[in-house]
């Protein structure tokens, strides 16, 4: 159920950014909380799959001004990814730091899953850019890493991907302070 809220409402938030009529409504947030908030709504998922789920938040991280509904939107389709691509039995850490010497924030997700061939790193956070080409309920509809790049882009942030084939995956993003 939360997995069918998630894509209607990145599907309507996709078409409003597109249209431009979308601005974040930012408040002023500690992300320690935002993050455990985040995780609350997901660890029922890994509990069933057996997958630990480690939050990491760095300490002393300074406020930030962002769209604290949109942002938690962010991880949780990050979140959820990695807890559909990843084995039971298995970690997921995310979290938030500061970027050394800059005014940035930086919110992560790191899987112990399958990875990501690098010609579909270029590609993945594009409309209806998918990693498998299996039809089948774990994949989706191709819309979450788009929704995450608008998303992150309207807060005047960068998103990004490391991988390695059989090394997993760390999803990431930075917000200016």
């Amino acid at each position: 159920c939360d997995r069918a809220v998630r894509m209607v409402s990145n599907l309507v938030s996709i078409g409003k950014i597109e249209d431009g009529k979308l601005a974040p409504i930012k408040e002023v947030i500690e992300p320690g909380p935002m993050l455990a908030e985040c995780l609350s709504s997901i660890k029922g998922m890994a509990r069933i799959k057996a997958v630990e789920l480690i939050l990491e938040v760095a300490p002393e991280l300074p406020q930030i001004a962002l769209d604290r509904i949109l942002i938690l939107r962010v991880l949780q389709n990050l979140l959820t990814n990695a807890l559909g691509y990843c084995a039971s039995n298995t970690t997921i850490r995310f979290g938030c730091r500061q970027v050394p010497g800059k005014k940035k924030l930086e919110f992560y997700v790191q899987d112990q899953g399958p990875g990501i061939p690098a010609a579909k790193q270029r590609t993945i956070f594009e409309k209806y850019a998918r990693i498998s080409d299996k039809q089948d309920a774990l994949i989706g509809t191709g819309l979450g890493l788009y929704f995450c790049r608008l998303a992150v882009e309207i807060h005047r942030g960068r998103i990004g991907v490391e991988s390695e084939p059989g090394q997993g995956s760390r999803f990431y993003f930075t917000l200016p302070l």
